[in-house]
């Protein structure tokens, strides 16, 4: 964890020195904003670009010092490298989407938001879907409904199952690249949605097979 928190820090402050070379070189509104056709809906001064290294610091320390305060923190610290991963790839959102706004203000048309977060959803959840069956048992990261927090049984089984549909989820917003506005953002997004509900209902059933085998 102290590895992808180093890495972390770096990235902010590689975020920090682009939001402040920006805000020498532009003046005026710039976008921040954009709907679900990819046309800008938003405006912002270039001090906004201070937001993303601002909310990049303030996850990598969230995430570093959350296995010190949870009770089933050293769980953390030993489900394998999903919260150090994930801690890196948050960074890099962040930094991502700084360098996306230069480029709008540029005019460039190499990437539009859609796309942009398209991709980045996609390998987000296929890397989560990755890891997080490795995830163990606590109070903070994972699948963290009533019934997986009651069992350990119902959490690595709903755990092993989530794994797979966050890499379909993943896959979905891959696809989507392909399609036109708004359904490359729509479609997989409630693909996403019928997962997480899906993930839910699961873990209950699981819950309820395991009482009825225990006779409770």
């Amino acid at each position: 964890m102290k590895k992808s928190f180093i890495i972390s820090i770096i990235i902010t402050i590689i975020a920090v020195i682009v939001a402040i070379g920006f805000l020498m070189n532009v003046e005026g509104e710039i976008p921040i904003h954009w709907d679900m056709y990819g046309e800008v809906d938003g405006y912002g001064t270039p001090l906004t670009m201070f937001i993303f290294p601002g909310v990049s610091l303030f996850m990598v320390f969230l995430l570093y010092f959350i296995p010190k305060i949870d009770p089933k923190g050293e769980n953390i610290k030993t489900s394998g490298l999903f919260l150090p991963v994930i801690t890196v790839l948050l960074s890099i959102l962040m930094l991502g989407l700084e360098i996306f706004i230069i480029m709008a203000v540029n005019g460039s048309s190499v990437f539009n938001v859609n796309m942009f977060m398209s991709i980045f959803l996609a390998v987000l959840f296929c890397v989560m879907g990755y890891y997080i069956p490795k995830i163990k048992p606590n109070y903070t990261v994972g699948i963290r409904t009533p019934w997986t927090l009651y069992s350990e049984d119902v959490w690595v089984k709903t755990h092993n199952i989530s794994g797979k549909w966050f890499i379909a989820a993943g896959l979905s917003f891959l696809i989507s690249v392909f399609f036109k506005e708004p359904y490359n953002i729509v479609i997989p997004f409630i693909f996403t949605m019928v997962v997480a509900i899906g993930v839910i209902i699961y873990s209950y059933i699981l819950f309820a097979e395991e009482k009825k085998e225990k006779g409770v």
